[in-house]
This record gives structure tokens, C-alpha cells and sequence, in this order.
């Protein structure tokens, strides 16, 4: 019995919700011109929350977490949004927007990894160990074997989109154990607990806030919660559950291309052959973790060539 393809709406949902994932880099480096990386963070958390808050009290789907789910809830906001929108702003003050989605793409080989030590149901394959080796080689191609030596200023910049890569591939596996919560509700109790999060640091670690910024950065923030916050949260959900995840989980190859698009439409950023490399290196590691080597074939016996 052949399994029928998605429809084709559902692809252009999936490919307009990995353009839509791919830009956000670009919209970080536009507000990072005028904003600090934790102001630019909250605020884009602010408006987010403010969006969903509102589409929550008129729904009236609200419902209370018991202690534990709380504690995941938090660690959810701190690992999958706080934390790396942060890492991802400040290393963005160097990186260029392409780099940072080659370098970002390597997030669903490190939750194979995470997983791997953290579930009973997702241990190492072959397939999943040859992916995670070529994803691997691509980073160190893309950063240099002297990365691993000599660590200079823009290195580290590089491993704090990495780091990055590795709160989302974490918190990948801690969303596991909240998906009998209704989506909106969860979403906006995440991000709250990261605007939580983000408010005082950023306070601490840049200052009292100031409203004296670009039109330019506010709107690309404003674009950032709008499209990148909410619009894309009610895309992915309606995709997980109209399709699975293991359908979505085909955007992990869409992001950085587009990322690596919008880099050289705005910005005429040229990817350079080290980051061509990488980032074929590890969208084939992607690609073996999600086929496990296998090649379709015709359903016949062909001996000869």
C-alpha cells in the first residue's frame, strides 16, 4: 500500500514557515544596528506575549500547570526561547546572517545526541551516527580545525550560535513531555516565563531600558514577535497536527537554505566555499538521520544497467 503524499498546501505551509524561519536572522542583524542583544530580546519577547495574552483572554483557554509541568514550563522558556534568541543576537553582532543559519542547522543533529542520553525510545543508529559525524565535519570545515585549538574573538561569537543550536536541541526533548498541553496556551506560558527570564537580565547585563532607538529596529522587532513568535507558532502547530512531526520535521532542511537566501537578497551576502561545504555536509547529515540510507527503488528485479 503506497502512502499518500501530503497535499500540496501543506508543503507551501512548510516551505513558507521554513522562509519565514530563515529571515529571522536577517531581522536580528537589522535590529542589532540600533539595539543591544538582551534589549532587542525583550522586547521582541514583550510584544509577543502581548499578542498572545490577547488571542488567549478571547479564547479563554487558559488553564493552570501543576508544579512539575511548571518547572518544565520555565526550563522550556529559559533553553528554547530566552536563552538563544539572546546567544543568537550577540553572536549576530559579528556573524552574518547566512553564517549563523549554517550554523544553526546543525540543531537536529545535536537533539539526536541529546536524546540519545536523555530518553529510553530515541537511542544512536548508524544512520543517526553517520548524520551526526557529517554534521560535525561540517562546523569544523565551516569554523576551521584550529577552532578546536586556538579559540579567536569570532570563534567565539560562532560557538554562541552554537550554543544556541543547543538549547533549542534540548529543550526539542523537554517539549516531549508537554505535548498534552493545548499549543496556544503553552506557547504564551513559554514565552512569558521568558520575558520573565530576559527582563532583569537584561537590566543588569545592558542598563535601564531607553525608547531612543531606529524606526528600523523597532520594526524589525515587531516583525520578529509577529511573524517569527506568533504566526510561525500557529503554523508549526496546525502542521504537527494536521501532518506529525516527522513531516515537519522536514523544515530542518528548509531553514538554513532560506536563511542563506534572504542573507544574499538583503544583505548580498555570497556563502562563501567553506560555508558551501558545511552546510552541504550538514543538510546531508540531516538528511541520512531522517532516511536511514535508504534509496527508493523500482519494485522490480533489474540485473543489468
Amino acid at each position: 500500500m503506497t502512502r499518500t503524499l501530503p497535499p500540496f498546501a501543506d508543503y507551501c505551509l512548510l516551505i513558507g514557515l521554513g522562509a519565514i524561519w530563515g529571515s529571522a536572522f536577517v531581522f536580528v542583524k537589522i535590529a542589532g544596528e540600533d539595539m543591544t542583544p538582551a534589549i532587542q530580546t525583550t522586547y521582541r519577547l514583550f510584544i509577543g506575549i502581548a499578542l498572545l495574552w490577547a488571542l488567549i483572554l478571547y479564547r479563554r483557554e487558559l488553564f493552570v500547570p501543576s508544579p512539575s509541568i511548571f518547572i518544565l514550563i520555565l526550563a522550556s522558556g529559559l533553553l528554547g526561547v530566552a536563552l538563544p534568541f539572546y546567544l543568537i543576537a550577540w553572536g549576530q553582532q559579528v556573524v552574518e546572517p547566512g553564517l549563523t543559519a549554517v550554523l544553526m542547522a546543525v540543531m537536529p543533529l545535536i537533539t539526536l545526541l541529546v536524546a540519545h542520553f536523555s530518553t529510553k525510545d530515541e537511542k544512536f543508529t548508524v544512520p543517526k551516527g553517520v548524520g551526526l559525524f557529517l554534521g560535525l565535519s561540517g562546523v569544523i570545515v565551516l569554523m576551521g580545525p584550529e577552532t578546536l585549538f586556538n579559540l579567536e574573538t569570532v570563534n567565539v561569537y560562532q560557538l554562541a550560535i552554537l550554543a544556541a543550536a543547543t538549547c533549542y536541541a534540548v529543550n526539542a526533548v523537554i517539549t516531549k513531555y508537554l505535548t498534552h498541553i493545548p499549543p496556544v496556551p503553552l506557547a504564551t506560558y513559554c514565552i512569558t516565563c521568558a520575558f520573565l527570564i530576559m527582563a532583569p537580565s537584561a537590566y543588569f547585563l545592558e542598563g535601564p531600558f531607553t525608547f531612543d532607538h531606529s524606526a528600523s529596529a523597532y520594526f524589525a522587532v515587531f516583525m520578529l514577535a509577529l511573524f517569527h513568535l506568533v504566526l510561525a507558532a500557529f503554523i508549526l502547530f496546525f502542521l504537527i497536527k494536521r501532518r506529525g512531526a516527522t513531516f515537519f520535521s522536514q523544515i530542518n532542511l528548509i531553514v538554513p537554505l532560506f536563511g542563506v537566501l534572504w542573507a544574499f537578497l538583503i544583505f548580498s551576502e555570497r556563502p562563501s566555499i567553506n560555508a558551501g561545504l558545511a552546510l552541504a555536509l550538514i543538510l546531508s547529515g540531516i538528511l541520512i538521520t531522517r532516511t536511514g540510507f535508504r534509496i527508493a527503488r523500482p519494485n522490480t528485479m533489474n540485473t543489468g544497467s
